[in-house]
């Protein structure tokens, strides 16, 4: 599902540019297909995550700048995904690393797969992202990134 949601803190922009769901079992399956050293051991990860009573994989492709002088930090390790009443650490980030460094001018790509236990209904209705703020010039932000993505 595309979607245009963005949030800007001290300079540095967090944009949700899609989320896509999956039941967790097929995901393991498209990775598995892929190949590839990364994949499979995705792959591996994300079976162990269903065994353990995760029902989708949640793929949020996220698109990070900075406006600012300084180089801005944001750190998706610590990110959460809350969904039907839960609340969900990301897996894992594709497309570069859980700790995102952007400096003046710049922006970067990477999405989150996080893990979901859904027990509501089909799908997982709306989605908030909440992410730490960014360092800035090396110095932590106050607030938070929270993103809210209206997927049905």
């Amino acid at each position: 599902m595309p979607l245009s949601v963005q949030q800007v803190v001290s300079g540095v922009a967090v944009a949700a540019r899609q989320a896509t769901l999956y039941p967790a079992d097929y995901f393991s399956c498209i990775l598995m297909a892929t190949g590839g050293r990364e994949a499979v051991s995705l792959a591996g990860s994300v079976s162990k995550a269903h065994r353990d009573g995760a029902t989708h994989a949640v793929l949020i492709d996220l698109w990070i700048t900075n406006s600012g002088r300084d180089f801005g930090q944001v750190n998706l390790r610590t990110s959460a995904l809350a969904v039907a009443g839960q609340t969900f650490t990301p897996l894992a980030t594709l497309g570069g690393r859980s700790e995102v460094v952007v400096a003046s001018g710049q922006g970067r790509n990477v999405t989150l797969v996080v893990m979901v236990k859904n027990g509501v209904g089909a799908t997982t209705g709306p989605m908030t992202l909440t992410i730490e703020a960014p360092l800035f010039g090396g110095k932590q932000t106050p607030g938070k990134f929270q993103l809210f993505l209206p997927t049905p």
